[in-house]
């Protein structure tokens, strides 16, 4: 299945965000991080984002929630595609996944650097549904994490007091 046919020439964050089902702060903070990732910006300084960007974001998205690369990883990674000339056909790989769908997107549809190769060896691939579930667990590890602190300077307000 290819990315649905675009109907505008540039799309605003709000937009972006709906279409990737990454948060409007997530996107601002990946500008930074990944110098591929530079949408434009009209004369009232709003950003716009145009089909390689909306791409280019699917691809970060896959890299760092699926393959579960660092920042950094990923960065290189995407940096290995375009130094082979092949970021663009793996920017054409990518299409906004329908939710409860499972992920089409395999390893021999993506040039994969040798660590990878290695690592992601006869690994199944995770449905939408189930990376939605890791994320739920990770949040509620944070949580309990985040209740643990809370209890700990609970304490230590007694204690002051």
């Amino acid at each position: 299945m290819a990315l649905p046919k675009m109907k505008k020439l540039y799309y605003s964050i709000s937009e972006v965000s709906r279409i990737t089902d990454v948060t409007q702060p997530t996107l601002r903070y990946w500008e930074n991080e990944f110098p591929f990732l530079q949408p434009g910006k009209n004369s009232a300084g709003n950003r716009i984002y145009k089909e390689s960007d909306i791409k280019l974001i699917f691809l970060i998205k896959y890299l760092l929630y699926v393959q579960k690369l660092t920042i950094n990883g990923a960065i290189d990674y995407i940096q290995e595609l375009h130094d082979k000339n092949a970021l663009n056909e793996a920017l054409d790989s990518f299409y906004p996944p329908k939710k409860g769908a499972e992920k089409k997107t395999t390893e021999t549809n993506m040039p994969a650097t040798q660590e990878e190769q290695v690592n992601q060896t006869n690994k199944p691939q995770e449905s939408a549904k189930e990376m939605h579930s890791g994320i739920l667990n990770l949040l509620m590890k944070i949580k309990e994490e985040i209740d643990t602190l809370n209890h700990e300077l609970e304490k230590i307000q007694y204690k002051l007091d």
